[in-house]
């Protein structure tokens, strides 16, 4: 396969918030990747999953439950599918206390700890600013020498500042360049998405 030949890892992508309340429909997913790489001559690397509890209507009124049940799916999908790789893409304010397994601090912290690599939506359209969101996460995953992504979010209709959409192709690519010489050689750049980074302006 050409992806493969080109050394592109190619990672299972999904995401249901109504996981978190029930994980069978997750456990199904996992057991068909699962059965895909015993199947297959090129395997996937890892399952790549976009769970944000910030999308139930009662988030506001009920953010200390949704946020601890993330990190138990995170730890459960750890410790039940161990040879998994497991990345997971969190928002940037996921500051919250946590108390979990008897151990209280952020819930970023938390998922950091448990999955193989994390992904924050870093989601501005300076490199300035996207370190600056997400500073805490960077200085953890650095002191706990965990992999970290920063994203680049490509369309929004939530502020010019959020996305790269006004600015275009070649700013955000110049952006991202001098971003990469910012953070540490293990981290990584993420863009949001493919379909809406192609239709991008130059």
């Amino acid at each position: 396969m050409a992806l493969f030949k080109r050394n592109i890892q190619v990672y299972l992508l999904a995401g249901e918030k109504e996981w978190l309340n029930d994980r069978k429909g997750l456990d199904n997913l996992i057991n068909n990747y699962i059965e895909f790489q015993n199947n297959n001559e090129y395997k996937l690397s890892g399952i790549h999953l976009d769970i944000e509890p910030h999308q139930f209507s009662d988030f506001k009124n009920d953010r200390y439950n949704y946020l601890y049940k993330l990190i138990d799916l995170v730890k459960t999908n750890k410790e039940l599918y161990k040879d998994i790789n497991f990345d997971y893409d969190i928002p940037f304010w996921l500051d919250d206390e946590i108390e979990y397994n008897s151990i209280t601090k952020s819930a970023y912290k938390h998922i950091i700890d448990y999955s193989s690599r994390t992904f924050i939506m870093s989601y501005r359209d300076t490199k300035e600013e996207m370190i600056d969101v997400s500073k805490d996460e960077i200085e953890y995953a650095k002191d706990n020498n965990k992999i970290l992504y920063l994203s680049a979010e490509t369309y929004s209709t939530e502020g010019d500042n959020v996305s790269y959409l006004e600015e275009g192709r070649n700013y955000m690519l110049d952006e991202l360049n001098k971003l990469r010489d910012l953070i540490p050689n293990n981290f990584g750049i993420a863009i949001h998405n493919i379909k809406s980074f192609m239709e991008l302006k130059d």
